[in-house]
């Protein structure tokens, strides 16, 4: 009898899983935040709950993992293409980081992530000299008034 769910109780877990507390899953649910609690502890609900939860969060990492590959590129065009400087720096800063963080497991080479890092450590500095030389060579209102373009 305790295998079986109430429709109550599933909605309940739809619900849970949707990220609802439980105060407003019970109140949704016209029940008392005791008896979600109740329910919670019986092995049938907490069952059918993790199972819930590991679907949405499956069809989660299947829906990341598919589209892995636009996201990326749609990075690799900012880090190339944006108008504005700052855009491109964090982008390519972006790229790279994720080469050294989330592909190091993939990576044979060692070396990698010391040049990947002095790559990174170089585009900041080339950016902040940039960024200096054009603050230098135009005027403090020309900067604003460059710095105001850009935003629009």
């Amino acid at each position: 009898m305790d295998s079986v769910l109430t429709e109550k109780q599933v909605r309940a877990i739809t619900l849970l899983t949707a990220g609802q507390h439980g105060a407003s899953v019970a109140k949704q649910l016209g029940v008392t935040p005791q008896t979600l609690s109740r329910w919670r502890r019986k092995p049938s609900f907490a069952a059918s709950l993790n199972e819930h939860k590991q679907v949405v969060v499956q069809a989660a990492i299947d829906h990341m993992q598919a589209n892995i590959s636009k996201v990326t590129q749609e990075l690799i065009d900012l880090a190339l293409n944006a108008s504005n400087e700052e855009i491109r720096r964090k982008a390519c800063t972006d790229v790279i980081k994720f080469l050294v963080d989330d592909l190091k497991p993939f990576s044979s080479v060692e070396e990698t992530d010391t040049e990947l890092m002095t790559l990174i450590r170089e585009a900041d500095s080339y950016f902040a000299r940039a960024e200096a030389m054009k603050r230098t060579q135009m005027g403090r209102y020309e900067v604003e008034f460059f710095e105001s373009r850009s935003k629009s």
